[in-house]
């Protein structure tokens, strides 16, 4: 009895080993249907806000904004030549690296492992660059009849202790307006969420 179960063990280890070392079957070909294609992020016009006066755009998004050439998803290094040296340490987030540069005016997050930029915000500090009148004045003021003329009622407003500040949301623009408790205004341009 025990031989003929060895015989049986041994000759089905065999028999696996060899099917283990055969090439498996092909399927049946059937032609295969293409996944349809993501449309391509379209390629501008981008408005540079050092130069350009944005509210005279009104199509103008968080997709088209550059900062001293700088858009949303490009480089670390590209953005580092740009901005020049930061003015603080990285700070380290969930996800992100948020430094500042531009005597403290210019914010960026960029994501930790694509090392790619995700978010930028003008802060008061940078509005003497802003070439649009509007955008200067609101960075200034923080006036939210301003920010109102400017995007039109907000999508929502979101209190953020966190932060210390209150945001004012326009995601389908991808673009937020924060007033900080500390007198600072920022203007964030980040991911469009549709709703």
């Amino acid at each position: 009895m025990l031989n003929k179960f060895t015989l049986t063990v041994v000759l089905g280890a065999l028999v696996i080993g060899l099917a283990a070392c055969s090439e498996p079957p092909k399927p049946a070909e059937e032609p295969v249907a293409a996944a349809p294609k993501a449309a391509p992020e379209p390629e501008g016009p981008y408005y540079e806000v050092t130069k350009d006066d944005l509210t005279t755009h009104p199509d103008f998004t968080s997709r088209n904004i550059k900062i001293m050439g700088i858009k949303i998803g490009d480089s670390t290094a590209d953005m580092e030549k740009a901005f020049g040296k930061a003015t603080q340490l990285p700070t380290v987030l969930d996800k992100h690296y948020l430094s500042f540069y531009q005597d403290n005016g210019l914010g960026v997050y960029t994501f930790k492992m694509t090392a790619k930029v995700d978010r930028m915000e003008l802060l008061k500090a940078f509005a003497g660059r802003v070439a649009d009148a509007k955008i200067k004045a609101l960075l200034m003021s923080g006036d939210l009849k301003q920010m109102r003329a400017i995007f039109g009622m907000e999508e929502e407003m979101i209190d953020k202790p966190d932060e210390m500040g209150v945001e004012y949301i326009y995601d389908a623009r991808g673009i937020r307006f924060i007033k900080y408790m500390n007198g600072t205004n920022g203007l964030r341009f980040g991911e469009i969420k549709k709703k």
